[in-house]
């Protein structure tokens, strides 16, 4: 279960977008991004398929601070169990703004503004998740029909600021369904992207 300031930020970020409120298969997979504690990024993400094709979103560079940041991440068809046939891998790219003015839209990073992403491919141990009630762990895969939380934490190492340091994977926007957590394989740390990418 995600902690009640998180689900606050999904609560207004849902009441924002009524539409996102709840997953179901008739919706493509979806992710969802939250501060740990006052932290403050721009982020974006994107999914490739297993032939290395780009999977068509929505997303955009998004605020993540105050409220959650929901990404429509496209179709990806569920397969058997917590599969996923078409998906290939998940990318997250963040920057690190100076500070958040009221009304700032998010924008694109400038050349000069260092970027960090992290991927994980599709057969990355971090997608494996413990069932909270069975306490069996198994292949959990974005899929239609589910919501990717990732809390993001800023951390003191320069070249290595965002980590992930909770992921779940749930049936609707507050994280209280049919939800699994995924382990520490998942506490990953962005990584830098090289320059002028």
């Amino acid at each position: 279960m995600i902690s009640a300031r998180g689900f606050k930020r999904c609560a207004l970020a849902a009441l924002a977008t009524p539409a996102l409120l709840l997953a179901d298969a008739a919706h493509g997979a979806r992710l969802v991004l939250l501060p740990a504690g006052h932290a403050m990024h721009i982020c974006r993400a994107t999914v490739l398929t297993r032939d290395g094709q780009l999977v068509p979103t929505l997303s955009s560079w998004k605020w993540v601070s105050h409220v959650a940041a929901v990404f429509e991440l496209g179709e990806l068809p569920a397969g058997t169990g917590g599969d996923s046939p078409i998906f290939g891998a998940l990318s997250v790219s963040c920057w690190l703004p100076d500070a958040l003015w009221p009304g700032d839209p998010p924008r694109a990073p400038d050349g000069d503004e260092p970027t960090y992403s992290l991927t994980l491919a599709r057969y990355d141990p971090a997608w494996y998740a413990l069932d909270p009630i069975s306490h069996q762990t198994s292949l959990e895969l974005p899929r239609d029909g589910r919501v990717l939380f990732f809390t993001l934490e800023r951390t003191t190492i320069e070249q290595r600021p965002i980590r992930i340091v909770r992921a779940t994977l749930g049936a609707d926007l507050f994280g209280s369904l049919g939800y699994e957590v995924y382990g520490p394989w998942m506490h990953r740390y962005f990584v830098p992207d090289p320059a002028g990418s």
